[in-house]
């Protein structure tokens, strides 16, 4: 099998190295740039040695006399004592990312899965719940975007065991998983919203119609830019949180809007992709008003990458515990668009937030100390 750099760099890019380490049973420990690998595979040394860079998608080791250093498919081929290809077909399995068929086979398996995923998204778009309604999402747009509803128990199950499709198959491909001594469907009680790229459903988004429990729950979760097929190349693109936050900007006629499927899911992925489009700059619309500080943490973290890409940014201020979709649904897309108008340069929110995080005091000192030295 010949795999191409170019393919290589995309899949390097859309699995996180993270996913690979814990994959293979090494544990990661710290945050941002303190993160590291519980131990080194060849010198045995803790976490505080080993570093990850999860931006570039690199590890290495600090330690002087060991120095090792890679990504993801020499992290396999050490730990798992393989050869390259297979390290490429392992990172790729992982990742549900489709490699270049070199069999007839092969090709006729992924065909086949695709076929599954779309009679899927068919058989659950004829069923609706009145929770799609409740988060402003009309029939209209539900319909336009096979949005639907999975009731759960073995309904798909029985499905799509009617059109051929056996419960080994169905397990493989996650759709249905085992509960007990029973196989039940994977989603219950969700809406289920199709995630596209490259014209194919790579993933299914199931939005719990409950608030509590498990909210947010993805077939796979590894690659999701929703919207990339309808970036206009060359053109500013709007990134946003989720599915639903997506949903509403669709609704609304709001161009080039892409969904990451969370604060803390962009990655070397995303900027690999939009460089791909000629993207020249984002505008980062996430939920920057979370008390928990989830969604600042994440459009720094991607304002930071993008940085590093040489895509310029801003970021959109959003008001108290406000996504897009509830923007939208309780004020208006004019509201919204006044926020984009608004949204500060990075490097401006960057330092206006560390700032927020440090005494008044602390700072009067500094500038007084500055002012002095002047």
């Amino acid at each position: 099998m010949f795999v191409s750099r170019e393919t290589l760099d995309e899949l390097m890019a859309a699995v996180s190295l993270e996913d690979v380490v814990l994959s293979t049973g090494y544990g990661v420990r710290g945050t941002g740039k303190s993160k590291g690998i519980e131990r080194c595979p060849k010198c045995g040394r803790d976490w505080t040695h080993i570093k990850i860079n999860s931006r570039k998608n690199l590890f290495r080791c600090m330690s002087p006399s060991c120095g090792w250093a890679g990504n993801a498919f020499h992290w396999v081929m050490e730990t798992r004592g393989c050869q390259f290809l297979d390290a490429v077909k392992y990172v790729a399995a992982l990742g549900n990312f489709e490699l270049p068929q070199s069999t007839k086979e092969e090709k006729q398996h992924l065909q086949r899965v695709q076929k599954c995923l779309q009679e899927t998204v068919r058989f659950y778009s004829q069923f609706s719940h009145e929770y799609i309604a409740k988060r402003g999402i009309t029939k209209e747009t539900a319909e336009q975007h096979l949005v639907g509803y999975a009731p759960g128990g073995t309904v798909l199950k029985d499905h799509l065991n009617h059109l051929g499709f056996d419960d080994i198959f169905l397990e493989e491909v996650k759709l249905i998983r085992r509960v007990g001594d029973n196989l039940m469907d994977s989603f219950f009680k969700r809406v289920i919203v199709p995630i596209y790229m490259d014209i194919r459903i790579v993933d299914l988004y199931g939005r719990s119609i409950y608030d509590k429990g498990t909210k947010h729950f993805y077939l796979n979760g590894q690659k999701i830019l929703m919207g990339y097929d309808d970036i206009v190349p060359g053109e500013p693109v709007l990134i946003v949180e989720g599915p639903f936050d997506w949903l509403s900007l669709k609704q609304h006629k709001v161009m080039n809007a892409i969904c990451t499927g969370g604060a803390s899911k962009f990655s070397s992925f995303h900027i690999h992709r939009l460089k791909k489009k000629g993207v020249p700059m984002a505008y980062i619309g996430y939920d920057t008003g979370d008390k928990n500080g989830s969604g600042q943490e994440g459009a720094i973290e991607a304002g930071l990458m993008l940085q590093d890409a040489d895509i310029p940014s801003r970021i959109i201020q959003m008001p108290e515990d406000t996504d897009v979709n509830k923007l939208l649904r309780d004020q208006s897309i004019d509201t919204y668009r006044n926020l984009i108008q608004k949204a500060l340069p990075f490097e401006k929110y960057h330092t206006f937030h560390t700032l927020s995080k440090i005494p008044t005091d602390l700072i009067h000192e500094y500038l007084n100390s500055v002012i002095t030295r002047g």
